[in-house]
């Protein structure tokens, strides 16, 4: 599933909940928050004094020492060709960016946040036993399989590709009145192994909400983004067998299409073509799961 385009992201994570979700559209205003420290290590060198037209080589050895010693470490622009396995308890800030994982990625334990930001993954991605206030994934491409054994508070898994199995599962995402879940502008060759009930109903009130956000032009926008949202997750349970699950998204579309005045018509065998013979493309019919 491909949503809208996004340009900026602002700071700061304690604000209210609508907003903190509100990251799915496409103002500036509805960024994943992203606390900055003072000071941070930054492997292997500033991006201004990188080579433009190079990635480094690294270590997974020599960066994880320098994280242990740090606890505030940005790794930009490399390539490492080995195993990365890091198990952590002592907190920190992790980011990568443009950042090339020949092998394996092994994570476990706790920290203070953890980020990967326009990142390749080529082999099998397991975050095992991961507990962090935020964790991050954007424009990421994953060519192995991912497995996520999170308990965070914040999550953001938004505009990544997947070629193999997702399973999120044993993810426990954010409930209640706090935290921010954001699963969205997904691409997978197989369906992502979830549950309707890991989403909770914090994570639809605040989806929902953001039909509300921006002048009548954006709002009109956020009701076909929110729709689509719904679709996808629905056709993600339906792959997978879950019929109770997609019943339940089917559900909240009709309620949600219903709230809205939305006109949604019917798919027929000559879907091409309306009464004037005018080619169109209908949204879908979500009378049954």
């Amino acid at each position: 599933m491909k949503l809208f385009n996004y340009n900026a992201w602002i700071q700061g994570f304690s604000i209210a909940s609508l907003a903190c979700f509100v990251c799915l559209w496409s103002s500036p205003l509805y960024a994943q928050p992203t606390p900055q420290p003072s000071a941070v290590a930054v492997w292997p060198k500033p991006i201004s004094e990188a080579s433009p037209t190079k990635t480094a080589l690294a270590k997974a050895e020599d960066i994880k020492k320098v994280f242990k010693e740090k606890k505030l470490l940005t790794v930009s622009d490399v390539a490492i060709d080995d195993d990365f396995d890091l198990n952590d308890s002592g907190g920190g800030t992790l980011t990568f960016r443009n950042v090339i994982f020949g092998d394996d990625l092994h994570l476990s334990g706790s920290y203070t946040q953890i980020s990967f930001e326009h990142c390749l993954f080529k082999r099998n991605v397991d975050f095992y036993v991961v507990r962090s206030p935020i964790l991050t994934l954007r424009n990421c491409e994953f060519a192995g399989a991912a497995k996520f054994n999170i308990d965070v508070s914040g999550f953001t898994l938004r505009e990544c590709d997947f070629s193999k199995a997702v399973n999120l599962t044993g993810a426990k995402l954010p409930q209640g009145t706090n935290g921010a879940i954001n699963i969205t502008r997904l691409s997978t060759k197989e369906p992502i192994r979830i549950f309707w009930s890991q989403f909770g109903d914090k994570w639809l009130r605040d989806l929902k909400g953001a039909s509300n956000l921006g002048d009548p032009y954006q709002q009109q926008s956020n009701l076909r983004q929110i729709l689509s949202e719904l679709e996808f997750w629905k056709d993600d349970f339906n792959r997978l067998g879950h019929a109770r699950d997609a019943t339940e998204v089917n559900y909240e579309i009709n309620v949600f299409v219903r709230e809205q005045g939305i006109s949604i018509e019917p798919y027929t065998t000559t879907w091409w073509l309306d009464r004037a013979g005018t080619a169109h493309v209908p949204i879908g019919h979500y009378g049954s799961a």
